[in-house]
């Protein structure tokens, strides 16, 4: 498992602001003409502006999202390369949608990340989001593999992996209860 930490707000901001320097390189690049890399890279870039102007946390929560979705634009439109191939970097963009990739990891874990950030960390029911994306990203963001977090939090392992199925897989899936998740957010929250 991997090892990415949770980030704070402030974080996030640094997360958005790198994203849209690099986003910026696209537009001195010939794939600017790409419709979809000009959205791409110009909705990174906006709503790292938008992040750091907000006001409230629904705002930056907000931006930060689509942040990443501007991402996912951005690199869907690069042309591919054939396997073993060093890119042209002017050429197909790669390098550098690779950087913002990373900083942005895994959409599962950023959107765990930034929810995390924005969400208080007093038990409240009305936040319950059982959903296997979530769960799933909160784990990751700890560090720790699935048993360690089952060991940790008191469930067994088997009831853990059932929270982690996604439902229609074959597999039984239970929908984990807001417990549950309150003491993920808590597991990741302390892997500062």
């Amino acid at each position: 498992m991997s090892s990415i930490s949770k980030v704070t707000a402030p974080d996030i901001g640094a997360v958005l602001r790198e994203a849209a320097a690099l986003a910026r390189e696209f537009e001195d690049s010939p794939l600017w003409k790409i419709a979809n890399v000009r959205e791409g890279a110009i909705t990174i870039q906006q709503q790292a502006e938008r992040f750091a102007a907000a006001t409230d946390d629904a705002t930056r929560k907000d931006a930060a999202e689509w942040a990443r979705e501007g991402y996912i634009i951005l690199s869907s439109a690069l042309p591919d390369t054939h396997a073993g191939a060093v890119p042209d970097e002017r050429r197909t963009g790669w390098v550098t949608a690779h950087e913002i990739g990373r900083l942005f990891g895994p959409e599962f874990v950023w959107l765990a990340r930034v929810r995390l950030a924005f969400t208080p960390s007093e038990p409240d029911a009305a936040l319950h989001d059982p959903s296997v994306e979530y769960l799933r990203g909160l784990i990751e963001i700890t560090g720790l593999s699935q048993r360690a977090v089952a060991e940790r939090i008191g469930i067994g392992h088997r009831l853990l992996k059932y929270y982690l199925t996604t439902p229609g897989q074959g597999k039984e899936h239970r929908i984990a209860p807001y417990p549950v998740q309150f003491a993920l957010e808590a597991l990741a929250r302390a892997a500062r």
